[in-house]
């Protein structure tokens, strides 16, 4: 299953090329990954934007600057590192592979703690 080349961004891991595209959502970033060749299975997880929102006086929040979670290569790799392990096959067609990222990876619970310090 291919997708489309607008917004995607290259990463190399382990001497392999990949494509990633993170796509905003209402509540969510979503991740979607592939091989260089766009043409294997895909890759997909999401995250929540960790967002910090404050009370205002007149009754709303919001949005502590620079709280909002950024997927950034190192948090990429991770999830191609936990996908090949738990069976993603990058370079053969097939169904989408979703993973739940924020339960199941312990690199990436890591790296979101260290930076974000998330319980």
């Amino acid at each position: 299953m291919a997708i489309a080349a607008k917004g995607l961004r290259s990463i190399s891991v382990d001497g392999h090329s990949y494509l990633w595209l993170v796509k905003g959502n209402d509540g969510y970033i979503d991740l979607i990954i592939c091989d260089k060749s766009r043409e294997g299975q895909l890759l997909r997880t999401s995250f929540h934007y960790y967002q910090t929102l404050l009370p205002t006086q007149a009754g709303g929040y919001r949005i502590v600057p620079g709280s909002q979670f950024v997927i950034t290569p190192a948090v990429v790799k991770e999830v191609i590192l936990h996908g090949l392990a738990h069976g993603w096959t990058p370079f053969a067609k097939g169904e989408p592979m979703g993973v739940d990222i924020e339960e199941t990876c312990d690199a990436v619970q890591h790296h979101l703690h260290k930076k974000y310090c998330i319980e």
